[in-house]
């Protein structure tokens, strides 16, 4: 499964806009970014593709602005069809519905007469406040996949029932069990691994039920991590365990569960995350679930510039109403101190000395005046050489060259 476009017509801010998340040649973006200041869309666009996956159910909030002319339209590629998902009129609770096909997956349980091969997931940057403690080991109903995937917020002890369930299963006499709790198992411990700085998963304490981190050589239960850390932990465990239940109803060996495809929408990624891993989360996520096409908003530019081949909108106030503008050229690819520069960002990341000196050396290049150019070059180096010091590349290279043929 993919999405291939979405249209909005009279949804949150938007009057009419259309988002392809296309190639020319046809395939899709594994990434596509939407970014932009506060109230100009980005979350309500994510909340139009929830609304209209799980029809008449809606979601928490009503994101139509003219209920009497409103229009979401998400065209899906499923297996070799094209299908045009649509809520356009409203239904007797008074949320939009309409020509739904995939509505009922997310509203009843799966089975192995009504199952799917792919799989959606919604993170929202929300923090659950239940409990990590379950008293009783219970096994992994598999039906449930899709249940609550779309939902504003996950439950914490649902990452404790699926963890010490996988933990249960290794421990197996039979010998197919043990084998698929142990490398699912395994993964859980890689996800950790990326996750949580400086500290390891290391193992299930069986007779509280409470899995243990290893962290400055102390062992900790899960609520003792960091509100960023088990945030991250706990939605992609979660989305593994959805693609675990996928897996098992679709009879796949178990190497084949991170080959599953799908979409992974994700509000405001950013949220709880030192810049160090908002750099890198994309980054693990395609990691471990590299067939997933990832929809997601963003207010930082450490998430705008990590990714590589992204598809990059950006939500414009226009005072009574919004606009999504294509500014995938514009941002993808750059490093960080020019996306903060550019655009919905327009922030200056160096100093005013700096700042002026950066200036000069464009009105330099503008003119032509080389001379004035290499002087600027100098005293930028002077002030800050391991930044600049690659203005000086040409006098390395024939440094090297010239040390080289001695």
């Amino acid at each position: 499964m993919k999405f291939l476009n979405l249209k909005l017509k009279n949804i949150g801010p938007f009057r009419d806009v259309t988002l392809s998340f296309e190639k020319e040649d046809g395939e899709v973006y594994p990434v596509v970014i939407l970014t932009g200041e506060n109230g100009t869309g980005k979350s309500i666009a994510l909340d139009a593709i929830r609304t209209v996956l799980r029809g008449l159910y809606g979601i928490e909030r009503d994101i139509i602005s003219d209920r009497g002319d409103f229009l979401i339209d998400l065209e899906i590629e499923d297996g070799e069809k094209k299908k045009h998902n649509t809520a356009n009129i409203l239904g007797d609770n008074g949320k939009p519905w309409g020509d739904n096909d995939y509505s009922n997956y997310f509203q009843t349980e799966l089975s192995k007469e009504r199952k799917v091969n792919w799989v959606i997931d919604y993170w929202s940057p929300d923090l659950s406040t239940d409990t990590f403690d379950v008293s009783t080991i219970s096994s992994i109903n598999i039906n449930q996949a899709l249940t609550g995937c779309l939902n504003k917020t996950s439950s914490n002890v649902n990452l404790t029932r699926f963890i010490s369930s996988i933990d249960y299963l290794k421990g197996s006499d039979k010998k197919d069990e043990a084998e698929r709790g142990e490398s699912i198992f395994k993964k859980i411990k890689e996800i950790f691994d990326d996750c949580v700085s400086k500290d390891s998963f290391s193992h299930v304490e069986r007779e509280s039920i409470t899995p243990i981190i290893k962290t400055h050589g102390k062992e900790v239960s899960l609520e003792k991590l960091s509100s960023g850390n088990i945030l991250l932990v706990k939605h992609l465990v979660g989305l593994m365990s959805r693609m675990y239940g996928i897996c098992r109803l679709n009879e796949l060996k178990v190497e084949d569960l991170f080959k599953i495809e799908g979409v992974l929408l994700i509000d405001e990624i950013e949220n709880h995350l030192h810049p160090k891993w908002q750099k890198n989360v994309i980054g693990i996520i395609r990691k471990h679930f590299p067939n997933l096409q990832i929809i997601l908003t963003t207010h930082s530019p450490f998430v705008v510039s990590s990714v590589n081949d992204a598809k990059i909108y950006v939500c414009v106030s226009k005072g009574d109403h919004s606009e999504v503008v294509d500014e995938t050229a514009d941002y993808s690819n750059y490093p960080v101190d020019d996306v903060l520069g550019t655009g919905v960002f327009d922030v200056d990341p160096f100093s005013k000395k700096i700042s002026e000196k950066l200036e000069e050396r464009k009105r330099a290049i503008k003119v032509g005046d080389n001379d004035a150019k290499e002087r600027v070059e100098k005293e930028l180096i002077s002030l800050n050489e391991g930044y600049f010091g690659y203005y000086n590349l040409k006098e390395q290279i024939a440094f090297y060259d010239k040390n080289e043929t001695h």
